[in-house]
């Protein structure tokens, strides 16, 4: 009863092998490609070779799959001994379909190895024009032959795979990069798989596809710096560039371990430009939040978080190769005020307390606090102006005067504390000292024990005493700011007293 069932199955399936149409043909033969008894597959084999030739690409194509299919099974060779022969005389005959030619070269790559390696040399630099499926089988095949016989066929295969470099897709590229590394340890080859994965850094936008590619560098400036080296610019330019903060923050990583003396100029330049671009990209988000609402807070947020990594990076290279601290110094203590955040939006209502009071700042103006990855970004630059100011002497004087001027704008609390400890411990000549007590003076403002209308007091006192009203009225302020003072000691929440402060206030003029 079995036997006739699978004569019957057997008769249909070669019945549809035989349809005119050309879809149950193509159908028929998918159905093959899971089917796992001999007995039924046995007398469809040469049926399943004739459709090898039929007019229609899809049948051609299933055609190969269920010959590899059924090369798989236990007898699967001695079934279909001259598969390998109608396949490459198919590959080899003009097949046009590239899904075809892709199957027929991965089943001579499986059944008939040194056929298809055949094809594959006699091809040369035409590789680089093949479909990309076909391309990638070819490197397939490279890398399984390699690993079955690395001292005979890497020779063999170097030039195929050196071609492939030049193909137009990316997968190819990447695939090809790799292979060439396994397949070679020269300095050569190592540039051009580098100069590859580069130019795939540089054209693709996927973040996904950019970590991997960063990755890939890595490991290869483990065994080839040199070659990762020379690709530097090429690398800052293309991971900067992009949005993403761990691209970004990989590629900073990579490029500090590659800084060298022959590449620290451009890659300075480099980074001082990627600051100023960030710096103008976090004005703009922030201009745009006043009406944009959180999203372009975020894009300052990570606009500043960008801006204190590339000074941190120049920080380091500057620490590597001190003869580039002179033209990086300037740039960056433009960052010491506020760490390049921009200013806060003015308001209606700043506007109309500015026109109201003259002696108070605007809120939001020099006092306002920063976020923390601008107070962060400022900390940065004093702690680099300060190791500067220590080490190199000849550009003591040029940061002094950077951070004099600059002290009465800061609005990062540990910054001023480095900026202060700065002027205390470099100021040494008269000039000097002056110079930095007078900014500080300025930048502190009246004394908080100086009563606002003492200065007028004092100023009204000492006048020729013409106008005898004035003098009345200053002697009746004076009272009423000495009525207004305590007399008594203040007692805290916590039960403990508290010092009571005195006002200072001008002597009464003597009565003539």
């Amino acid at each position: 009863k079995k036997k006739k069932k699978q004569i019957l199955i057997c008769q249909n399936l070669r019945n549809n092998l035989q349809h005119p149409n050309e879809f149950v043909r193509g159908c028929t033969l998918r159905f093959l490609c899971r089917l796992r008894e001999e007995e039924i597959v046995e007398p469809l084999a040469p049926a399943i070779l004739q459709c090898l030739d039929h007019r229609h690409s899809y049948v051609r194509r299933n055609a190969v799959l269920a010959l590899g299919a059924v090369s798989r099974l236990p007898r699967g060779d001695a079934l279909l001994a001259d598969a390998p022969d109608a396949v490459a005389a198919l590959l080899e005959g003009g097949e046009q379909d590239p899904s075809t030619r892709r199957a027929c070269f991965a089943f001579l790559g499986e059944h008939a190895p040194e056929r298809a390696a055949t094809f594959l040399l006699a091809a040369g630099a035409g590789v680089a024009g093949w479909a990309e499926a076909l391309q990638l089988a070819a490197l397939e095949l490279v890398r399984r032959r390699c690993r079955a016989d690395p001292a005979k066929n890497k020779p063999r295969f170097l030039g195929t795979v050196l071609a492939l470099l030049g193909s137009a897709s990316p997968a190819v590229q990447y695939e090809c990069a790799t292979t060439l590394l396994a397949l070679s340890r020269a300095p050569s080859a190592a540039r051009a798989a580098g100069a590859a994965l580069a130019g795939l850094l540089r054209s693709q936008q996927d973040n996904n596809v950019k970590l991997i590619v960063l990755g890939r560098l890595a490991e290869l400036k483990r065994r080839h710096r040199d070659a990762v080296a020379d690709l530097l610019m090429d690398v800052l330019a293309a991971g900067l560039g992009s949005a993403d903060a761990d691209v970004r923050g990989r590629t900073l990583a990579l490029a500090l371990d590659l800084i060298s003396l022959r590449n620290v100029d451009g890659a300075v330049a480099v980074l001082k430009k990627e600051i100023v671009a960030a710096g103008s990209g976090g004005a703009s988000s922030s201009s745009g939040s006043a009406g944009g609402g959180g999203s372009s807070s975020d894009e300052a947020q990570a606009a500043a978080a960008h801006r204190a990594e590339l000074v941190r990076a120049l920080h380091a290279a500057a620490a590597r190769f001190p003869d580039v601290a002179g033209s990086v110094v300037p740039m960056l203590l433009d960052l010491l005020p506020d760490g390049g955040a921009p200013p806060p939006p003015l308001t209606a209502a700043a506007l109309l307390a500015a026109a109201s009071s003259s002696s108070s700042p605007l809120p939001g103006g020099a006092l306002a606090p920063l976020p923390p990855a601008a107070a962060s970004t400022a900390l940065d630059v004093a702690a680099f102006a300060r190791e500067i100011a220590a080490t190199r002497p000849e550009l003591r004087p040029e940061i002094l005067r950077r951070v004099v001027d600059a002290l009465p704008l800061l609005r990062a609390p540990r910054a001023a504390c480095v900026a202060l400890w700065m002027l205390g411990e470099f100021c040494e000549d008269p000039g000097s000292v002056a110079g930095a007590l007078d900014a500080l003076k300025a930048a502190l403002g009246p004394l908080p024990i100086v009563p606002s209308g003492a200065d007028g007091a004092a100023g009204g006192a000492s006048d020729d005493g013409d106008g005898g009203g004035g003098g009345d009225e200053n002697a009746a302020a004076r009272a009423a700011a000495a009525a207004a003072a305590p007399s008594r000691p203040q007692v805290l929440p916590d039960g403990s007293y508290a010092t009571q402060s005195a006002q200072l206030t001008a002597p009464a003029p003597a009565a003539s």
